[in-house]
């Protein structure tokens, strides 16, 4: 699913003008030192059964950019719902559904220098 997901995000030309694909990172991935802004962390949750032959999980994505507004940031956020809603569902991939749960609070970090926001993502797939 974590390559559905990553193939989707970075086979959107509109987000890799905004953020080019080497700049899509799943978080086992970061280092101590970010990239350059803007940039994007790709942080997978917990995977659960809950019905017969589907299961559930989630991914949160955490787009930072450098301080002074979060309009690109937004921006982008808004463009990674259509995409991942969008996404279609087949047998070879096992997804049956991508759903958008919220964008969290304006933030900044410290260590990276960068301002941030995340948006939630509800994944129900046969293959997880």
């Amino acid at each position: 699913m974590r390559s559905t997901i990553r193939a989707a995000l970075i086979a959107d030309v509109t987000l890799t003008n905004l953020i080019p694909a080497v700049r899509w990172i799943d978080s086992s991935a970061m280092e101590d030192s970010p990239p350059t802004s803007p940039f994007a962390v790709l942080r997978y949750g917990e995977v659960t059964r809950q019905i017969s032959g589907a299961s559930f999980g989630s991914v949160r994505i955490w787009i930072h950019d450098r301080p002074g507004s979060y309009a690109k940031i937004e921006q982008i956020q808004r463009r990674i719902r259509t995409v991942l809603e969008a996404t279609p569902a087949t047998s070879i991939n096992g997804l049956i559904e991508i759903k958008w749960e919220g964008d969290g609070e304006d933030l900044s970090d410290p260590a990276y220098r960068t301002v941030s926001k995340v948006s939630t993502f509800k994944i129900v797939g046969t293959t997880l």
